[in-house]
């Protein structure tokens, strides 16, 4: 379920079935909009029961990017 439009069906999964983890977001999704979206409707369905960094991250680099890039929208979307 990599495509922001199946993002919804995700969460609703993984809320009816407690052995499904919702972890990060498929490259193509990592723009600040998106994750902002995703990342609101995830805290709404599942609260805290998904990880929310990218899971693509092949090498150090990459994570530390990643994470430097989504966690101040996290912590946005968190504080509202």
């Amino acid at each position: 379920m990599l495509a922001r439009e199946n993002q919804h069906e995700l969460c609703v999964a993984a809320r009816k079935f407690g052995n499904l983890m919702v972890f990060g977001c498929w490259w193509f999704l990592n723009k600040p909009s998106l994750i902002e979206e995703i990342e609101r409707m995830r805290f709404e369905l599942l609260n805290t029961t998904f990880i929310p960094q990218h899971s693509d991250a092949r090498v150090l680099d990459q994570l530390i990017y990643k994470w430097d890039h989504s966690r101040r929208i996290i912590g946005k979307v968190l504080s509202d």
